[in-house]
């Protein structure tokens, strides 16, 4: 890092201008990654009561937990709860007065995922509004994903299955649960609040309210909420009042209401809804047959039956993957196959690969579900007769078949007549086979087919490399696509052959009615010895739909190659067989997805299944490992463990195999260019796939000498494809640098980097140059990039013709250089490249300075604020990014993550996103004021005001304010005395101002003060003294009151002058007796240099006896703060930061302040009275006090800006008169 502003400082000097520019405050950002600790096994129900302990723990279920008796809720939860696919039952809570809102947790600002709670039993009163029950969390303030709920919530003024409050996200979420509230009552969330999303989930539903506000999703939605891609099945919504819903009940406002569908079924108030839509409070109408086929959720919702969700039988409905409330019967021999003959219509998975042997008679009937969990069943042998015609695994499916290979299959049948088929999986398909592939051969039959013969149902994410014969009807994929059927996203290696007509290397025949788009065909071969033929469909029957189908032009058709094709035609449009050996073409012509779908394989030189291995990976778990790149660089590796590097790393000099980093994370990678290799790199020369990977810390240099020294994080050129990667920490020195790659040729997406690049000429914040045909899209960058010289772009240095950067955004930071050419999307355009749909913060500043004249379509790409850029919309509406699959919104980084590839967070993230103002003067020798305005890291607007204290100085001291320099009256026993006036208002309570201006000490004045104590009636919070009184005792100090306050602490000044912070349970005692200053204040927030976390240790429920109400308000929202820190140097600060709206101000939380005040350089800070409270104030030219901030207090009841408080004290700096 040090030698990373060493190189900006040399660079800056070099321009007057850029100097200029160094007087545009911008702050620094930490690259280093902190990988997750582990997880904490949970596997009991004792074992659950660590989280009630330590709240911001990081768990994971080992095993299902089952409940008995009332469980107490959880009050706060700011961890992460894996369930790792296990399920909590039998959970009981009942409300009460002293707790009245009843859940597993009541509030919840961490992760919980991938868990099931079944046969829930949560009951609250209905008194008031502060009642409330939920199956998961009472108020959902962080995400709940891939979750269920199942059994009753009832009783509460407002219930909802998942939570009453959502102000966070839920996504992938179900509830087949009763649901009952006297007002608003929810099948998944009561009220969804403004910012809040709920997103891709279900409900069975059986809502009802006494009064009104009822829906089947969400009973009341304000605007600002996001509402979209969900299901209702069929059930009952009913109230016995208004505002009633299938999707949402109430509405206030405008709240965002997107692609949702519910059941003709679900009826509301005993009737079928009319006049719903995708976009309005009932949703787009689906019929119950619809909504039993996985095709619907995953063509009209978007749902990823992939990785998210799968379909069972046995419920009639989809149920998450990863957590499965209906156990699936395990299948793991040939032997175990039978049980889908025996019991075809239940759920089963396959626990092992599985090897037949002999010949295997088809299963005549399957209406069940077969996941095959990536596992493959080999050696499958069929020989169709007389008694039956015909050969395939299934005769007829009527269920879902997939994640699935069939592998060295050799179906055979006759070809006496119609009735004699074969195929690999099914003669019929009238269901769903999904994600599955066949390779051997198919023979013999009538008609025969790879995947199935005749298909009715839907086919997708299949591929055949199969040999396919039959006397007439002959399909690499199907024979015969019926009226109705659906056949997509799906390819076959051609070896097609019917001896007499109707043969397609997709499907053989096709009626009006049939779906057959977005395929591919490679480069083989399809014949027959009569006519009707086509790469993609051998006959026509009356119009069915062909849309968006490719062909290898080495595809060949009796022989030759086919002129004509269109991708709405039987032949398909042509494609090379170099494009199709680029997975780029599958994902921006067919729309494929690479992400959770399909992957590439070096090995075969085609896509393959990610779920399904044809061709098994090497795994690389060292860094030793990672040497197998360079000596096979043309095979399939995937990352099975995060690797740490150390040392200098020589670079691969060529890959050309696939490098999936399956969501680790490689560190530490150090490079460094020379002459005999100038670019420095992980991987020289790109011709591969590199994908789902990080590369953190990384410390990439090179020389300068000429352009043939090159720097980057990932790939000096790509010729290949990289996506799903980032990169984090410093490139430098090089010719030209880049953080992902200096040269692109091929296809760069979905990437992002937060890291230091500089180069002499071309420096890129992802790519330094990219060459005409690649593409650079769907990406961001947080820029740090400098040039010594020209051609410097936060996205892409230099762009040629033909190159296309599309997509892009451009967070807050610099882009700087001593030239020209520069840009904060490109810095120098040659010819015409593409730039589409670009963005950029108004905060990612170029030469110091905000950017005009963007647009979307040039070097500097359309504004965007930074308010705009925490927001999900901003990536998905702006710039179409994928967030289903691809891209997650992290609320603590403020900016779009990889799902694929986590960055798992970094150890300090600054909360200074950009300065708007910072301005400092001297308030007198060793104390400084300075003035800063920003937008933080959550793009919010902040107001802050700093006072710097020098206390090396003899004549500058810090002491505690009271009015008219009083030391407050105590009793014998150090308890305070209050003396009210007629009024009875404590008469030494004073603005800071007044206390600044009352008092007088010979020889000294007042310069600037802030408020300090927090107060009550009864005293001071915490202990406190003055001018070396004695101890004037705190009121809320544990044991005082009975109750404990172990966050309460205090500030103080020794008798030598040193200043020091700590806890009043841990440190006052230790020093009292050397304080000759000393205010109380609570929240620790750095300590020895590390910002604190305080979620999970303030006590929430007002049952818990060492419950406060002030410790939980002080906590649980955003608030105008002061607070107090003290540098490694020995040096004090006060900072007052405005909120509540005064001029525009938001506030901090507890843990953003301590940010802030890192960021300012604290060693240790503590936080004071806040609130109306927050005040500061220095002296002016004629001895007066000017108040600095924009004090909120409320007159007649309604805050009011600049109204100052009277307070008990404060913290005044006082200097030595001249």
């Amino acid at each position: 890092m040090r030698m990373r502003r060493l190189r900006q400082t040399m660079f800056l000097l070099l321009s007057f201008i850029l100097f200029m520019a160094l007087l545009q405050p911008v702050p620094q950002r930490a690259h280093a990654e902190s990988l997750s600790p582990s997880a904490i096994a949970l596997a009991s129900a004792a074992d659950l009561e660590q989280l009630r302990t330590n709240l911001g723990g990081n768990y994971k279920l080992s095993a299902d937990i089952a409940l008995s008796g009332t469980f107490q809720p959880i009050p706060v939860f700011s961890g992460t709860l894996d369930g790792n696919g296990h399920i909590i039952s039998g959970l009981t809570v009942a409300g009460s007065a002293s707790q009245p809102r009843a859940a597993f947790i009541v509030d919840n600002y961490g992760l919980i995922e991938k868990i099931g709670f079944a046969d829930v039993e949560v009951t609250s009163l209905d008194t008031n509004s502060s009642y409330w029950a939920a199956g998961v969390a009472a108020r959902n303030l962080g995400t709940i994903s891939e979750a269920f709920v199942t059994g009753e919530v009832s009783g509460g003024y407002r219930s909802a299955a998942i939570a009453v409050s959502n102000t966070g996200t839920i996504r992938h979420v179900y509830a087949d649960a009763a649901v009952s509230a006297k007002v608003e009552s929810g099948g998944l969330v009561a009220v969804s609040e403004a910012g809040s999303r709920l997103e891709g989930s279900y409900v069975v539903p059986n809502v009802q309210s006494a009064d009104n506000n009822t829906g089947g999703i969400t009973a009341y939605a304000y605007t600002g909420a996001v509402i979209r891609d969900n299901a209702v099945l069929s059930g009952t919504i009913i109230s016995g009042g208004s505002n009633i819903g299938r999707i949402v009940g109430r509405l206030n406002g405008t709240p965002t209401l997107a692609n949702n569908i519910a059941s003709v079924e679900a009826l509301v108030q005993g009737a079928a809804a009319s006049g719903g839509t995708a976009n309005n409070k009932h949703g787009q109408n689906a019929t119950d047959a619809a909504l039993g086929d996985p095709s619907l959720y995953e063509s009209a919702l978007g749902w990823d039956f992939g990785k998210l969700w799968r379909m069972s039988a046995v419920l009639d409905r989809p149920v998450l993957l990863n957590v499965s409330e209906q156990q699936s019967i395990e299948l793991s021999t040939a032997a175990d196959l039978e049980q889908l003959r025996t019991n075809p219509g239940l759920d089963y998975v396959l626990t092992a690969d599985i090897a037949l042997s002999g010949t295997f008679q088809p299963i005549p009937s399957f209406s069940g579900t077969l996941d095959g969990n990536g596992h493959v069943i080999s050696g499958l042998t069929v020989a169709g007769s007389a008694s039956q015609p015909k050969a395939a695994f299934i005769v007829d499916n009527y269920g879902v078949i997939e994640r699935i290979g069939l592998t060295n299959v050799a179906s055979t049948s006759l070809d006496a007549n119609s009735t004699y088929w074969a195929s690999g999986i099914a003669a019929r398909n009238l269901g769903t086979i999904r994600e599955a592939f066949v390779t051997g051969a198919v023979s013999g039959g009538y008609r025969g087919a790879a995947i199935a013969v005749s298909n009715s149902g839907t086919i997708r994410h299949v591929y055949a490399d199969a040999s396919v014969s039959a006397r007439v009807e002959s399909g690499g994929l199907v024979a015969v696509s019926e009226a109705g059927s659906r056949l997509e996203s799906s390819y076959v290696v051609p070896d097609v052959e019917s001896a007499e007509s109707n043969t397609g290397g997709i499907t053989a025949y096709a009626h009006t009615g049939a779906i057959i788009r977005d395929n591919a065909v490679l480069a083989g071969t399809i014949e027959n010895g009569g006519s009707n033929i086509g790469r993609i469909v051998g006959r026509l029957n009356g119009t069915p739909t062909l849309a968006n189908n490719i062909a290898s032009a080495g595809a060949l058709v009796q022989g030759s190659a086919v002129s004509g094709g269109t991708a709405n035609n039987a032949q398909g449009l042509n494609a090379t067989d170099v494009s199709l050996g680029d997975p780029w073409i599958y994902e921006e012509t067919l729309g494929w997805n690479f992400s959770t779908i399909w992957r590439w394989s070096a090995a075969l030189d085609r896509p393959v299944l990610r779920n399904v291995p044809e061709q098994q990976a090497i795994q690389l778990a060292t860094a030793a490992d990672l040497e197998q790149l360079r000596t096979n660089p043309g095979q399939d590796y995937v990352l099975a463990a995060d690797i740490v590097l150390s040392g200098t790393f020589q670079p691969i000099s060529s890959f050309s195999g696939t490098l999936d980093g399956n969501g680790h994370v490689i560190s530490g990678l150090t490079v460094t260019g020379s002459v005999s290799q100038p670019k420095a790199a992980f991987v020289v020369d790109n011709h591969g796939v590199i994908e789902r990977i990080g590369f953190a810390d990384v410390d990439v240099t090179s020389l300068d000498t000429d352009s043939s020294y090159w720097a980057a994080g990932i790939a000096a050129r790509n010729l290949g494809t990289i996506r799903e990667a980032f990169v984090t920490g410093e490139v430098s020195g090089g010719y030209r640098s880049a953080a992902i790659a200096v040269s692109n040729t091929g296809t760069i997406r979905h990437v992002y980097a937060d890291a230091s690049v500089s180069a002499r000429v071309e420096s890129g914040g992802l790519v330094a140059v990219s060459e005409s045909g690649s593409r650079l899209e769907g990406s961001y960058v947080v820029p740090d990039v400098s040039s010594a010289e020209n051609n410097t772009g936060g996205v892409t240095a230099y762009a040629y013709t033909g190159a296309v950067i599309r997509g892009n955004a451009v967070l807050a930071g610099t882009i700087n250089n001593t030239g020209g050419n520069i840009g904060r999307i490109a810095g120098r355009i040659n010819g015409t490249p593409t730039l589409a749909n670009n963005i950029a913060s108004v905060n990612a500043l170029v030469q110091g300075a905000a950017a005009a004249g963007g647009t979307a379509s040039n070097g500097q790409g359309a504004d965007a604020t930074d308010q705009s850029l925490v927001s999900q919309a901003a990536y998905e509406s702006t710039l179409g990014w994928n967030f289903g699959h691809i891209w997650v919104l992290d609320k603590e980084e403020g900016r779009p993550l990889l799902q694929s590839a986590p960055h798992a967070g970094q150890a300090y993230r600054p909360i200074v996103l950009s300065v708007l103002r910072d301005e400092s003067i001297t308030v007198s020798a060793g104390v400084v004021h300075r003035q800063m305005d920003f937008i933080d890291r959550y793009g919010q607007l902040q107001k802050a005001n700093i006072i710097d204290v020098d206390l090396t100085r003899p004549d500058v001291s810090i002491i505690v304010g009271v009015k008219d320099n009083m030391i407050p009256p105590t009793d014998a026993n150090g308890n305070y005395v209050r003396i009210e006036d007629s009024e009875g208002h404590d008469t030494i309570k004073a603005t800071v101002a007044a206390q600044a201006a009352t008092t007088l000490i010979s020889g000294k004045k007042v310069v600037a003060g802030v408020n300090g104590e927090f107060y009550t009636e009864q005293g001071p919070e915490g202990h406190m003294i003055k001018d070396g009184s004695s101890v004037i005792n705190g009121v809320r100090i544990s044991g005082v009151d009975g109750k404990n306050y172990p966050l309460h602490g205090f500030f103080g000044i020794k008798d030598d002058g040193t200043p020091v912070i700590g806890t009043y349970d841990e440190d006052w005692a230790d020093v009292k007796d050397e304080l000759y200053q000393a205010s109380g204040g609570q929240y620790w927030m750095v300590k020895d240099g590390e910002v604190q976390d305080f979620r999970g240790q303030v006590i929430a429920s007002p049952s818990h006896p060492d419950y406060d109400e002030q410790t939980y308000y002080r906590h649980n929202a955003r608030h105008p703060r002061t607070a107090v820190g003290i540098r490694s140097d020995g040096s004090v600060f006060f900072v007052v930061v405005d909120g509540r709206g005064a001029d525009g101000s938001t506030g901090f939380y507890i843990e953003e302040l301590g940010r802030y005040m890192k960021e300012l350089g604290a060693y240790q800070a503590l936080n004071m009275d806040g609130g109306g409270s927050s005040t500061s104030v220095t002296i002016n030219g004629s001895g007066g006090y000017d108040i600095n901030n924009t004090p909120i207090n409320k007159v007649d009841g309604i805050n009011t800006p600049g109204v100052p408080r009277e307070v008990f004290s404060g913290l005044l700096v006082v200097v030595d008169e001249p």
